[in-house]
């Protein structure tokens, strides 16, 4: 690749290729976990924000149970009230 650039007229080529860097990464990984690469201009996702997102859903979910256990708790003290009514 270096002589090829030299061939098109560029001189400083091995100065630009000094600060180049290669990094290994799973292929598994590329998706998500590849946010901090700074030379890759592609897209990426970010598993910090699945993770975001998961906890937001989990708080969500205890919250709809509080709600849940309140609500019947509440209806079956109605209930048990109309029961001693009609007895």
């Amino acid at each position: 690749m270096i002589p090829a650039l030299e061939a098109q007229g560029q001189k400083n080529i091995k100065e630009i290729f000094k600060g180049a860097r290669l990094y290994l990464q799973p292929v598994t990984d590329i998706h998500l976990r590849s946010y901090n690469l700074r030379e890759d201009n592609t897209k990426h996702g970010d598993i910090r924000y699945i993770y975001m997102f998961a906890a937001i859903a989990i708080f969500i979910l205890v919250l709809a149970c509080i709600n849940f256990l309140n609500l019947s708790t509440a209806r079956s003290a109605t209930v048990q009230k109309k029961l001693a009514c009609v007895k």
